[in-house]
């Protein structure tokens, strides 16, 4: 049956086939290690298919994240990209919430200055 745990074991190996719906081959990775890191730089719109193959002796789960090119992404420019629809809020929330703190400390560095002033102006009469 398997290692029903999500590590990685010692045997466990992966043969992972990229390619395009016409056949074009874009890359084929022996995956021996728990985590692949693979640069494909595919120019045009395409279809990719990925064509795993265990060739280890114990049953494996696999997980695929994909990324886009940062340098091209339109993350900051797009007004329904989740960037700015959630994390460009959160940042502002962070950064005001900071001033915040700051000016609540100034404030009240300024109070205990001007309370101390005002004892030592009633010690004077």
């Amino acid at each position: 049956m398997g290692n029903s745990n999500y590590c990685f074991n010692s045997g466990d190996e992966l043969s992972v086939n990229v390619s395009n719906i016409f056949g074009d081959e874009y890359g084929e990775f022996i995956q021996d290690e728990p985590i692949l890191f693979e640069l494909l730089q595919i120019t045009q719109s395409d279809t990719l298919n990925f064509e795993l193959t265990n060739l280890g002796s114990e049953s494996i789960t696999v997980v695929l994240m994909f990324s886009e090119d940062p340098e091209n992404s339109a993350a900051l420019t797009d007004p329904n990209s989740p960037v700015l629809n959630t994390i460009l809020p959160l940042a502002i929330s962070g950064f005001l919430l900071i001033v915040g703190i700051i000016v609540s400390l100034i404030g009240a560095v300024v109070i205990l200055v001007d309370l101390k002033n005002n004892q030592n102006n009633k010690r004077n009469y």
